[in-house]
């Protein structure tokens, strides 16, 4: 059975709330609007590459890419 990776977005989230600081800190630190940032972390949006990148790097996560072979197309 193939292992599911947990997407970046899941792991951001949980990495926000398990850091130790409130919203409110991150999202001044990170220089991302609190409602923003508050909307992010309970789901009801995403956040733009350049907030990513910023958060990755407050929470300490790192994005690498996984190494997969190209699907196969269907013929016809």
């Amino acid at each position: 059975m193939a292992k599911r990776s947990v997407p970046i977005s899941d792991q951001l989230r949980a990495a926000i709330r398990d850091c130790g600081s409130t919203i409110y800190r991150v999202s001044k630190d990170c220089g991302i609007a609190e409602s923003q940032l508050h909307n992010f972390v309970n789901g009801k949006c995403g956040v733009g590459l350049q907030n990513l990148d910023r958060l990755c790097e407050y929470v300490g996560l790192e994005l690498r890419s996984a190494k997969r072979p190209p699907k196969k197309r269907k013929k016809g």
